[in-house]
């Protein structure tokens, strides 16, 4: 059964074409290419960039890490840690600096629980992936995205989901404290797709965050320690928010725009001041298949797309 599994993944089987686009369609030509297919419908859920090029992967699939080396002649998924947490799906990631990455994992049946924030190095050319420590989220607790605290990135948010809250995970004294419940967090408690905030990252003194239910995309200022100062605001809502169109992950430029897995297909562009474009959607290069994470590349000329679908996808965006 994977009835939570398909809840954390947005509750969508494969997708048929969508009709309608969010936003405005300027971005529908940009270019596109499959750089990457994982065989057997595996289910991608996070990417980040890693210094050296190689995209770090993880998936609702399994409890394997990956990594994509986008710039080769051929390139392949190396599975560079297996079975991290036995029967269980892995979710965020969150650079921690000096090589190290917080990975968030737990299992979703037969309810969603026994969460835990992995610490990894990763190291070398062949970017290796090892097991540094554990840190157990309590009481159920979930961490769906993840970032670290600028100024203390020993220090992580998580994202839990299914509560519609913030968690603070310190990953050397294993302190995890709640930091931030709001409505905006939540899923206004619909019953078809029970998953509010998602996708987190820290810009400018502020919690960027999506909400998948209710399909925003808001911002929080917080301190240096992670508390909030104020509550959150929306800057933009994806139109025709529900069960089958929302949020997930999101990467941002230096200019501050966002740009935003949105499913059942679409790779969005929200502007600071919360203007909303498609950047790739059904009759683009590319057909996107149901898009979870967003991680942008050097120079944030091209983002980098995985699915539900296993795509891992390049896209033009400047």
């Amino acid at each position: 059964m994977q009835t939570h599994l398909s809840l954390f993944a947005l509750l969508l089987a494969p997708a048929a074409a969508s009709p309608t686009q969010p936003g405005g369609h300027a971005g529908l030509l940009n270019t596109a290419t499959e750089v990457f297919r994982f065989p057997n419908q595996t289910m991608l859920e996070n990417v980040k960039l890693l210094p050296g090029g190689h995209l770090l992967i993880t998936t609702l699939s399994s409890a394997d890490v990956f990594t994509v080396d986008p710039e080769a002649k051929m390139p392949t998924a190396e599975k560079k840690l297996a079975g991290l947490l036995g029967d269980g799906v892995l979710a965020g990631i969150a650079p921690l600096g000096r090589g190290l990455y917080a990975i968030s994992g737990g299992t979703l049946e037969p309810v969603p629980g026994n969460f835990s924030i992995y610490v990894v190095e990763v190291a070398g050319a062949e970017a290796e992936v090892i097991l540094i420590d554990t840190v157990p989220l309590p009481d159920g607790g979930v961490a769906n995205g993840l970032v670290a605290l600028p100024k203390r990135p020993h220090v992580v948010l998580g994202a839990d989901s299914f509560a519609g809250s913030i968690l603070r995970i310190d990953t050397r004294t294993k302190e995890v404290t709640t930091v931030l419940s709001d409505d905006a967090l939540g899923h206004g408690n619909f019953t078809d797709l029970p998953i509010g905030v998602n996708g987190l990252l820290i810009r400018d003194g502020y919690l960027f965050f999506t909400n998948s239910r209710l399909g925003t995309f808001s911002k929080v200022r917080i301190d240096d320690e992670g508390h909030p100062v104020g509550s959150p605001r929306i800057i933009a809502v994806l139109p025709g928010h529900g069960a089958t169109r929302a949020f997930d992950d999101f990467g941002m430029d230096r200019e501050g725009n966002a740009y935003l897995a949105a499913q059942p297909s679409s790779l969005v562009k929200i502007t600071p001041s919360g203007q909303l474009t498609t950047v790739l959607g059904e009759g683009g290069t590319v057909t996107l298949d149901r898009p979870t994470a967003v991680a942008l590349g050097r120079g944030a000329k091209e983002a980098y797309v995985v699915t539900l679908g296993g795509q891992v996808v390049r896209v033009g965006i400047n």
